[in-house]
């Protein structure tokens, strides 16, 4: 995922509703005192709070402790959104130049081996993975024939091109041993 680039200490505003600025604010009694006056303070037709990214991570540890503890499901999911609001912003803004930097090269990275292979193998690698997912064993090579329409030597041809360009790995004399090697998020959607 792609990070935004931002200034150390620089804040970036947390969107909060009415019903969860009262909750943050009576809520969670550990919540700092300056958080509070922040919360309290911003004026309510902005929904956006201010928070740096340091603030936004404690506040977090707050609001998921909070959560964890509650007994009352309404207040626990009112809280779980607010956490997860809070992690979104963790994760699509960043203080770290060079964080920022490895991720838009982890992404050209992505988009290279996606571009590696073609569309009809991109499928096989698809049912693959959720073959193993969801059968929790890879399909057997007849599975990948019944799915594709197609003949055993098509299927065994394609399987070892796979593995020929380290996109899968399998033990050699084992049934059902395939093993995709990239994550799950290079994989285009089963169709």
């Amino acid at each position: 995922m792609k990070r935004k680039l931002i200034y150390p200490g620089q804040s970036i505003g947390l969107r909060l509703t009415a019903a969860e600025r009262t909750l943050l604010v009576e809520g969670i009694l550990v919540l700092d005192r300056a958080y509070i006056t922040r919360i309290t303070d911003s004026p309510s037709d902005r929904h956006h709070v201010p928070f740096s990214l340091d603030e936004l991570d404690e506040l977090a540890g707050y609001v998921a402790s909070e959560a964890n503890h509650c007994k009352n499901k309404k207040k626990q999911k009112v809280l779980d959104a607010i956490y997860g609001k809070i992690q979104h912003l963790l994760e699509t803004h960043s203080d770290d130049e060079e964080a920022v930097r490895s991720d838009a090269l982890a992404e050209a990275a992505v988009t290279m081996i996606m571009a590696s292979y073609t569309c009809r193998q991109g499928q096989y690698l698809a049912l693959i993975h959720y073959c193993t997912k969801f059968n929790c064993q890879p399909p057997s090579e007849a599975d990948m024939q019944r799915h594709f329409k197609v003949t055993p030597p098509s299927v065994h041809d394609m399987i070892l091109m796979l593995e020929k360009r380290g996109l899968i790995e399998r033990t050699p004399g084992m049934a059902r041993s395939i093993r995709v090697l990239l994550p799950r998020e290079q994989l285009p959607e089963l169709k």
